[in-house]
């Protein structure tokens, strides 16, 4: 009995070991402007499929998600920001994110 839980419990292992874990960056219309909005978000997408992580920042105007790919993508993630009344955009890759051109100090130095 003992062996086959331990194989059981190594198989489980394996399986997740497997698993790609992938971080994706959101924007959200509307924006994030408070805590209660942040919450809102991560008390409600975590239960998505896949879903990992759910680190939102109202500061930042991002939400971080990290979820498994092979459960779940960006189109299915972006479906689950609709459901609780957000619309989400994945962030291009990229040295910094500029929201504000004018104030954002990686905007305005010249190249």
């Amino acid at each position: 009995m003992k062996k086959i839980l331990v194989l059981a419990a190594f198989a489980f292992f394996l399986i997740n070991a497997n698993a790609e874990k992938k971080t994706v960056n959101f924007t959200v219309e509307p924006a994030l402007v408070c805590h209660n909005c942040e919450a809102k978000v991560k008390d409600n997408l975590r239960f998505e499929k896949g879903v990992k992580a759910v680190k939102p920042s109202a500061e930042k105007g991002i939400v971080e998600v990290t979820f498994d790919d092979k459960k779940t993508d960006v189109s299915h993630l972006q479906e689950g920001f609709r459901k609780i009344g957000y619309e989400a955009t994945p962030v291009e890759e990229g040295p910094e994110v500029c929201h504000e051109p004018t104030t954002a100090p990686c905007c305005n130095s010249k190249k």
